[in-house]
């Protein structure tokens, strides 16, 4: 009687102890289970937040303030307004207008100095004024002037009340007088009144 209590005894610790170590062992499993799914969501947050930033569009304001515009002029192949990074200089300038033309004033202007938006950047024609000021070469008040006796078609259109058929008038009449001798021979030209002409005579010059 004993014996079988004792055996019946010795079952039941065996079947304990393997109970227990049954419990233990799937209680272990399910918590680095958790932690796993803890790690792997917080790896994906963190995969998805570096993304937002790395794909986020600058705003409107800093994209604007990439480029600057600028009016390009003068003795140069290719006249008009361009656009150009923001820490572009005059020489980028001449370059996007094609470079300087023959007659050009070549060392005129300071091609080292870095451009503003809205500038105006004329290159003289040989023979034009030109004065030094405090921050290199810059144009002066008579250079910002169209010579009318050398300005090209695109030019002359850059005044007021000045279409493309009254430039090439202008173009054509001083290829057959050899020139203006004054401002106000301008209104020699067909087309060209004396209305027209009181609008634009402090925006142009002849030398």
């Amino acid at each position: 009687m004993n014996l079988e209590y004792n055996k019946i005894r010795r079952v039941i610790e065996i079947v304990t102890v393997i109970l227990i170590s049954c419990i233990f062992f799937f209680a272990c499993s399910g918590g680095k289970a958790k932690d796993r799914e803890i790690l792997s969501f917080s790896e994906e947050e963190s995969s998805a937040e570096a993304e937002s930033e790395i794909f986020s569009p600058a705003p409107a304001d800093e994209i604007k303030e990439q480029t600057v515009w600028v009016y390009v002029c003068g003795a140069v192949n290719h006249p008009g307004v361009y656009e150009l990074p923001v820490d572009a200089r005059k020489a980028d300038a001449l370059n996007a207008a094609g470079g300087f033309t023959e007659d050009a004033a070549t060392d005129a202007v300071n091609l080292a100095a870095h451009i503003e938006d809205a500038d105006m950047l004329r290159i003289p024609h040989v023979g034009e004024v030109c004065e030094p000021e405090e921050n290199g070469f810059e144009q002066t008040e008579m250079m910002r002037k169209v010579n009318i006796n050398t300005a090209s078609v695109s030019e002359l259109m850059t005044l007021p009340g000045i279409g493309k058929s009254k430039a090439e008038a202008i173009t054509e009449y001083r290829k057959k007088a050899g020139g203006f001798s004054c401002t106000e021979d301008l209104m020699k030209v067909p087309g060209i009144k004396e209305g027209t002409f009181e609008g634009i005579k402090e925006q142009i010059r002849t030398e």
